[in-house]
């Protein structure tokens, strides 16, 4: 069966769901782990390989990023799983018409451009995204991974001020930031992290999870 993010939470004989449990038991959150240097290291180390052996694994952020943001059980073999994750979101987006590929994005929890890197790198027969993507989270290691390795014309990205108990912020606060900009109209972000995608459509800004389901925001 082909992986998709569709059945990428189905897992088929039982023995599989008790071993998952078993390693969340001994740990309880990965992301936690992606601070120590040591599994940083390591984890980092085992990525080299496959990065080297495959070309499209080379501008993916580096694996105790892809860690943090969520991976499942796939510490050291999800590349792939990155790769794909946002295909089938995007198609529902496009395929319903609520974003094309000239939108003003607005990705709250952006992390390290799971979302993102499918629009940046989609280029079919000469097309390619040609609106403009905000992405805005709490970390600043990923925030400032992205604004490294995404072009500026079409992408930019921002640190919020808001905390977490799983990601180390040195400018910590409790208030909510706002962002203005000449294309999207002005929003609120959260003092949760969350994975949601939000973009401009005629006079209103939408929200949608990962699972398709939109909401609309205020205007």
């Amino acid at each position: 069966m082909a992986y998709t993010s569709a059945n990428a939470g189905q897992v088929g004989p039982t023995r599989g769901v008790s071993l998952d449990r078993a390693l969340r038991k001994l740990f309880p959150s990965t992301s936690k782990l992606t601070f120590n240097p040591l599994f940083r290291a390591a984890v980092n180390a085992f990525d080299a390989v496959p990065r080297l052996m495959f070309p499209e694994f080379r501008s993916l952020p580096p694996n105790h990023l892809r860690i943090r943001i969520g991976v499942g059980n796939r510490i050291l073999n999800n590349q792939t799983h990155f790769l794909v994750h946002a295909r089938d979101f995007w198609m529902f987006v496009f395929s319903e018409g609520i974003a094309t590929m000239h939108s003003d994005i607005l990705d709250i929890g952006v992390g390290c451009g799971r979302w993102a890197h499918w629009l940046r790198d989609y280029n079919f027969r000469g097309r390619q995204f040609t609106g403009s993507y905000v992405g805005v989270d709490i970390d600043e290691e990923a925030i400032a991974w992205c604004q490294k390795h995404y072009d500026a014309e079409r992408f930019r990205f921002f640190v919020s001020t808001d905390t977490s108990v799983s990601y180390h912020h040195t400018a910590a606060s409790n208030r909510s930031i706002r962002f203005r900009s000449p294309t999207i109209r002005s929003t609120w972000c959260s003092p949760i992290r969350c994975s949601r995608i939000c973009w401009k459509r005629s006079w209103r800004i939408i929200c949608a999870s990962p699972t398709g389901s939109c909401v609309p925001a205020a205007r």
